[in-house]
């Protein structure tokens, strides 16, 4: 057993290879995620999860990325396993991505990374997921902190529905198959 603060082992393997599991986010227990599919699996590998590594609303960018992803591979890197693959599950499958391409550079071979429930995310559904959280904290909170909440939800659809265009008009002019195009706002996660 090895003392980890960015993972949790779900399972101990005997083979010396490491299967690393990345939900999404990976911030936040989701309604399913890897907990219960690694006992479902046969595999001799010791199997790490990753841990809640928030930092703040969003993951850090660049030089601060690499500085986060590594605080989770030198953890990787000191148990002396051998990495076989990274899974990631959702928006968890970029991190596995990022994650397995720093331990690529430590062994002799690049972890196959397999990623569940991989998608074109479009601002709709990233509006959606948005509405969501946001009805789910609204229950905890009194009447003036909801109505505040309102009109930061305002601020915050108005937002990220310029950058869904944006980001729409780029995958459009990008070569390869296109994603699907933003139709428009989800509409309000907060009533009464």
């Amino acid at each position: 057993m090895h003392d980890l603060t960015c993972w949790e082992e779900l399972r101990h393997g005997r083979s010396g290879g490491l299967v690393l599991a990345i939900d999404a986010p990976p911030h936040g227990r989701t309604a399913t995620d890897f907990r219960e599919l690694i006992p479902l699996l046969d595999t001799e590998h010791t199997v790490w999860h990753a841990l809640d590594r928030s930092v703040g609303p969003r993951p850090p960018t660049g030089p601060a990325m690499d500085a986060w992803v590594a605080s989770w591979t030198d953890e990787v890197r000191a148990s002396g396993l051998r990495v076989r693959a990274v899974l990631g599950h959702g928006v968890g499958g970029a991190l596995a991505g990022r994650i397995a391409e720093n331990i690529a550079h430590r062994q002799r071979d690049r972890p196959e990374v397999l990623v569940f429930d991989a998608e074109l995310m479009s601002a709709g559904a990233v509006l959606d997921r948005f509405d969501q959280v946001v009805s789910q904290v609204s229950r905890a909170l009194d009447r003036a902190e909801f109505n505040h909440l309102g009109s930061a939800l305002a601020l915050a659809q108005e937002a990220l529905v310029l950058a869904a265009a944006r980001l729409s008009s780029r995958a459009e002019a990008a070569p390869g198959p296109a994603g699907p195009a933003y139709s428009g706002p989800a509409g309000p996660a907060l009533a009464g």
